[in-house]
């Protein structure tokens, strides 16, 4: 079971309130959804994410995103993250290029 998952059942008021707040990012206007999730994959690997990077990895691949785009969005935050940060985000985010588009939760 994901973290994700623990929050869906220990806290169902919280998970939903949350999943309103990301429905509003995905809504807004100006970018397309495969940028969104690039974004949102380098915005993880800086802040250790490894889980969340490898999901919305799987969800740029749904979007078109390459596995070179998703790699070179890691791989762009290294000055500001480190490399402990990236080296942790890199194996997960390629693996959603390995496993089906429907496993997207790591």
């Amino acid at each position: 079971m994901s973290s994700y998952q623990i929050l869906e059942k220990e806290a169902p008021g919280v998970f939903d309130a949350f999943g309103g707040l990301i429905k509003s990012f995905q809504d807004l206007p100006g970018l397309d959804k495969k940028t969104k999730q690039l974004i949102r994959i380098a915005c993880l690997a800086m802040q250790g994410n490894a889980e969340g990077a490898h999901f919305h990895a799987v969800m740029a691949r749904e979007a078109g995103a390459t596995r070179q785009e998703v790699i070179s969005a890691v791989v762009l935050t290294l000055s500001e993250a480190g490399l402990s940060r990236v080296l942790a985000a890199l194996p997960s985010v390629i693996a959603a290029y390995k496993r089906p588009a429907d496993s997207g939760t790591a």
